[in-house]
């Protein structure tokens, strides 16, 4: 790379070659460039309909960057239909809980398929799958349900129980990474188990593994996990063509571009989700389907509370939303928002993240089919466990962090319970009767509304924005009918209200008695999407059979005994213990470990024992590593004449570690699309909200402001978001924040509800000034409890300033022949001093004695402190320095 000032052109064309890559091209993608990989891993392969499917996801970034915060797991049947979806949340590069398999699913072959948004950008071929069994509880003939086609002439599988994974036994490798030792190879039912997990990995490499302790029989002879490239070192490639790009299947395209399944066309990026799902969507004419650029989207849901989100969709009619756990669970109503600019022909289409394009073709050889007596004992389990209520599942509800969308902090007006009101038979009666702010006309068949600015005696120019519990409808002939029954509370906001680039010529919310929201036929082009709720953690909860509760007369009959997503080892505990109970069933059981080590590599292991009644069960104490042979029969619990079978040892690397253990340099990859950026960050900015004000009067002496010119700033909402790169500045005598939107250079007074700090960057010097809204109880601000305040130093003891203007006298001067007028302001800054104990003091002038009073038990040690360190405090910079010997001194 060092010599890239001689091959410009060359690197041009490897720059676009990734972008291409990125953009989701057709070609094989290598594994450098792929953003992320997905592993799964469940705790077995056979289930009954009616079960749960625990799982773990591993989410690995190959630019060595954090995973994105969500994926996505999907379960398809054999007609490539999605039956059941789940969004999970990614802690640590990792997600695990479970996924129902409802009661009503055929016996048949069913598929996960687990992606993230960011690998939407790539060919589905490198999304992550496991093929898994189901059977229906009710099926008469479930064995035969999942024979091949052809009804297995060859009679390779006549011999149910006598399955062979056909693999020669080489003996165990030589760098096994796992060493799985017991105390005996056999166990007493209802008996307390332990297993010592030994890292042989070199170094005491970490790694984070899953295991599994189940009946033998409910795994599939050599099947292993595909990675997220779909390739599979035991089963062979069963879809061909598929890495040509021959196989499609019939999903909704995007017109006016080349579209793979449901994505949508190579220009919209699929981002990182890292702070919330991402909605990506796109806007067209619904006659010759090109995009539509420089539409507004609203998405709203419906709610007691106006409620809002808005997109600008790019060249192409691309737009994206950034949901919160506000939206989850939830209907969301997206429209066009009317401002004059959109065709009637304009429809918006929803991506479906869901939607795969690649069939699912099951693999149906011997190794993936249950035996007969393995399906008949289970359905019989389940039976038994669904009439007695057991479940060992365990459920958590993940904890909401999400916040409501407001346009507003408070509306200007409010009218509740129009029932107490005389009965009013339409809208434009309620206006005319009890909203002297809003007034409606009737011409011909339509009606047409004006409101009147707040505080001003004129009326707004254009149609205010209609919302009906909390969807925009665009149309107030749509509203015309609601009567004052069917209406609970009005909200008015009589401003030109601004709410990032969406200028409200004021807004008029109703808010229904009953869903009369779903009457209401908003503006052209809305649609509506359903947002599925992340799903909280689920964990196996095993019973304990050392607890006196846990009696004979209640059975037990799982065929899961352990299952734990989460096991770590590391240099600091190569060997850890794991115990569990064994259930009431007797037979083989196979303990599988696998995961991932610190640097990526693949790695699994197996032993297998033997549960039967305590009085043959073995009784050793001492533990013995298990290294069985992969050759003999997996079903052994059947077989008691073949003995303990071999355990399989294996280690499996990614093909990204092969590359890499193969001395391939890793290329370069792409920029990785990450929506924590700035400039990607802007794409989901919902901007300011505030209303739209002429400039203050110039007032005799100093300015309203600290400082008269605008500068570019960031903007800190109260739920978090960041709004970047703004005008603002800051408004002493108002106490207010003001942004001069660039569109069209008006001035907006920003809602301080709204606002949780600011800060600025001055043109000159480079230096950031930072206000914070702070909480006051002072006399120095009388009918105050809030309170814009710049930060000079936070630590134990903390400096504010309130840069206040004050008024000092009233009168008119004339400068030249220009009357200024009315009134006399100057600066008059107020210091607030946050003690350890959280009490705040303020304080006009700094002064010793000022501070002495803020410590009345101490002033003899604070007096002491200011003469040992020579400190007069006069200036702002020596009242900070007080403030850290103080905040030294009491610490």
């Amino acid at each position: 790379m060092h010599r890239f000032y001689i091959i410009p052109v060359l690197l041009c064309a490897l720059l676009n070659h990734s972008t291409m890559l990125l953009a989701g091209g057709n070609g094989p993608v290598p594994a450098q460039y792929r953003a992320e990989t997905i592993t799964i891993h469940t705790d077995r392969d056979f289930y009954i309909a009616g079960e749960r499917v625990y799982f773990r996801l591993d989410i690995s970034n190959s630019y060595n960057e954090p995973a994105s915060s969500i994926a996505y797991l999907v379960i398809r049947n054999r007609h490539s239909e999605v039956i059941e979806r789940a969004s999970l949340i990614v802690e640590d590069n990792m997600a695990k809980g479970s996924i129902y398999l409802p009661d009503t699913l055929s016996t048949s072959y069913y598929q996960l398929v687990a992606f993230t948004n960011l690998m939407r950008n790539f060919p589905e071929e490198y999304y992550a799958f496991k093929q898994i069994v189901a059977i229906n509880r009710f099926d008469d003939t479930p064995y035969e349900s999942l024979l091949p086609v052809n009804n297995d002439p060859a009679g390779y599988l006549a011999a149910p129980g006598n399955r062979s994974s056909g693999q020669e036994s080489k003996g165990p490798p030589p760098d096994e990474p796992l060493r799985i030792s017991m105390p005996g190879t056999t166990a007493g039912t209802r008996e307390l188990f332990e297993l010592e997990i030994e890292s042989l990995l070199p170094g005491g490499t970490p790694a984070i593994l899953t295991i599994s302790v189940a009946q033998s029989s409910s795994f599939a002879d050599g099947q292993r996990n595909k990675d997220a490239g779909g390739r599979d070192t035991t089963v062979p490639d069963r879809n061909p063509g598929i890495n040509e790009g021959t196989t499609t299947a019939g999903t909704r395209g995007v017109t006016g571009a080349t579209a793979a399944g449901s994505r949508f066309a190579g220009s919209s990026w699929f981002f990182k989700e890292t702070n919330g799902p991402v909605l990506t969507g796109r806007v067209q004419n619904s006659i010759n389907g090109e995009g539509i650029p420089g539409a507004t989207v609203i998405l709203s849901v419906t709610d007691t509370t106006l409620n809002l989100l808005y997109a600008i969709t790019d060249n192409n009619g691309i737009f994206h939303f950034r949901l919160n756990d506000y939206h989850d669970g939830r209907q969301l109503w997206l429209s066009l928002y009317n401002d004059g600019n959109i065709s009637d022909h304009a429809e918006i289409i929803i991506d479906n993240r869901y939607s795969l394009r690649i069939p699912f073709i099951p693999d149906t050889g011997r190794q993936m089919i249950p035996g007969r007596e393995h399906i008949l004992a289970s359905r019989d389990i389940v039976r038994v466990n669904k009439t007695l209520g057991i479940d060992h599942n365990l459920h958590e509800e993940r904890a909401a962090r999400g916040f409501r969308p407001v346009i507003y902090s408070n509306p200007a007006h409010t009218l509740e319970t129009l029932r107490e009101y005389e009965y009013l038979e339409n809208l434009q009666e309620i206006a005319r009767e009890l909203l002297p702010f809003l007034r409606i006309r009737r011409q011909g068949d339509l009606y047409t509304s004006t409101m009147m600015l707040r505080y001003e005696d004129t009326y707004l120019q254009d149609t205010p924005a209609y919302f009906i519990d909390g969807i925009y409808t665009g149309d107030l002939n749509n509203l015309m009918h609601l009567d004052s029954d069917d209406i609970e509370r009005i909200e008015l906001h009589n401003y030109n209200w601004r709410h990032g680039n969406i200028l409200f010529p004021g807004i008029v919310a109703l808010f229904s008695t009953g869903r009369h929201y779903s009457e209401i036929e908003p503006a052209g082009g809305t649609t509506t999407t359903f947002q599925h709720q992340a799903a909280g953690f689920s964990s196996y909860n095993p019973p304990d059979h050392a607890k006196t509760e846990m009696r004979r007369s209640r059975p037990d009959f799982r065929q899961l005994l352990l299952w734990d997503p989460a096991f770590i080892i590391g240099p600091e505990q190569q060997k850890k213990v794991v115990s569990f109970f064994t259930s009431d069933l007797k037979g083989e059981f196979t303990v599988k470990v696998s995961g991932f080590t610190g640097n990526g590599k693949i790695i699994s292991q197996e032993a297998r024992f033997i549960v039967a009644d305590k009085e043959v069960a073995g009784t050793s104490n001492s533990r013995v590593p298990i290294n069985l042979n992969p050759a003999e029969s997996r079903d052994v619990a059947q077989q008691p004449e073949n003995g303990m079978a071999a355990a399989i040892n294996t280690t499996e690397v990614s093909p990204r570690n092969t590359e890499e253990r193969d001395g391939t340099p890793p290329v370069t990859a792409a920029k990785e699309i990450n929506s924590e950026d700035k400039d990607t960050e802007k794409l989901f900015e919902q901007g300011l909200s505030g209303r739209v004000t002429p400039p203050p009067r110039r007032l005799i002496g100093d300015q309203h402001y600290p400082d008269e010119e605008w500068h570019r700033g960031d903007v800190t909402l109260e739920h978090g978001q960041v709004v970047y790169n703004k005008l603002l500045r800051y408004n002493g005598y108002l106490d207010e924040l003001f942004w001069l939107y660039e569109g069209d250079y008006q001035q907006v007074l920003i809602d301080r509800n709204m606002v949780k700090e600011f800060r600025f960057r001055s043109v000159f010097t480079g230096e950031t000034t930072l206000f914070r809204k702070l909480e006051i109880d002072s006399p120095l601000f009388i009918g105050k409890n809030e309170i814009f305040a710049e930060i000079l130093y936070e630590g134990d003891i903390s400096v504010y300033t309130c840069r206040r203007v004050i008024e000092t006298a009233r009168g008119d001067y004339m400068l030249g022949n220009i009357i200024y007028g009315g009134m006399r302001i100057k600066p008059s800054h107020v210091y607030i001093i946050r003690l350890p104990d959280g009490t705040m003091h303020t304080t006009r002038r700094i002064s010793r004695r000022s501070i002495l009073g803020m410590f009345p038990d101490n002033r003899r040690e604070v007096r002491r402190l200011l003469r040992e360190h020579n400190m007069i405090p006069r200036t702002e910079q020596e009242l900070v320095k007080t403030a850290i010997i103080l905040g030294n001194y009491f610490k």
